[in-house]
């Protein structure tokens, strides 16, 4: 007999999928719809301005207490510096 699939299999999958859905709905909700692309290069390029000049660096995530993600680096980069002896 083979193992019956239970509930929190499904769920988790489920849950996984969530963070690229919300994502991509900001994505397209707060960047691609202010512009029409002539070329999938072009989109390419303001994907990744988005991405890089505001997604990582500016915009306030909730998984990560609503602070931007450059902010936490910086924060987890300090809080891993060996602390120098004072004389």
């Amino acid at each position: 007999m083979f193992p019956a699939v239970v509930g929190p299999l499904v769920g988790d999958a489920v849950d996984r999928d969530e963070s690229p859905v919300s994502f991509f709905s900001t994505l397209k909700n707060e960047w691609l719809h202010r512009f029409v692309f002539t070329t999938r290069a072009k989109a390419k390029r303001q994907v990744i301005r988005y991405i890089e000049g505001f997604y990582n660096h500016r915009r306030l995530h909730s998984a990560l207490g609503y602070r931007p993600p450059l902010e936490v680096l910086n924060e987890s980069l300090q809080s891993k510096q060996p602390h120098m002896l004072r004389p």
